[in-house]
């Protein structure tokens, strides 16, 4: 087991790596999402802005697998699972905000160069009805159902559930820790699926 989870362990310094290596990924035209002429991929200052991205998600990767690292040999079975967790949405959500910051900083460095698009990307949609609009964002308004599914579950069934909870399971199939009843392990379900529903609604809107 503890091999199998060192193997696990991996998960971070892959998704840092990738990470830290997507500014070099997109076309030279593009930079932290900012068109860009071809030629000032090339630019020092573009250069400077990819590699202290590069180098500040690299540093948290590593400090981010070495807590991971330390919490598998000091308490495998309860610290790991959720370090790891924690580091994985660390490193997706943190890494996002720093794009966030260079696409600032790229966007003024274009703008004090007075950078301008080469060519504009056009599509051509053939079709005997007109091309369809974009989703109005009222559609969100279904990922009220399920949260609300869930949530009527989750207070219906509370009466009914016992009064110890399986909480961690080991790879053998056993029961390695229990929790007491109450309500906020009822509503646990709730809140992964208002976490989640709320997640697809924001990237809908980007």
């Amino acid at each position: 087991m503890f091999a199998l989870l060192g193997l696990v362990l991996l998960f971070v310094p892959i998704t840092g790596a990738l990470m830290a290596a997507t500014p070099y990924l997109m076309p030279k035209r593009e930079c932290f999402a900012v068109t860009i002429p071809d030629a000032a991929s090339s630019d020092p200052d573009i250069r400077r802005l990819k590699r202290s991205y590069s180098a500040i998600v690299a540093v948290g990767t590593l400090a981010l697998a070495a807590i991971c690292g330390a919490c598998l040999f000091a308490n495998p079975e309860h610290a790991f699972l959720p370090a790891l967790v924690l580091s994985e949405l660390v490193l997706c959500f943190g890494a996002y905000g720093i794009m966030l910051h260079f696409r600032r900083k790229t966007i003024a460095l274009k703008q004090a160069r007075g950078w301008k698009a080469q060519s504009a990307k056009r599509v051509g949609f053939v079709a005997e009805e007109p091309a369809p609009k974009p989703l109005s964002q009222k559609w969100d308004l279904l990922f009220l159902v399920p949260i609300a599914i869930t949530g009527l579950i989750c207070v219906v069934g509370y009466p009914l559930m016992p009064e110890r909870i399986a909480t961690n399971v080991d790879l053998s199939g056993q029961v390695s820790n229990w929790a007491q009843k109450t309500p906020l392990t009822a509503a646990f379900p709730f809140l992964t699926v208002v976490f989640l529903d709320g997640c697809f609604a924001f990237s809908l809107c980007m």
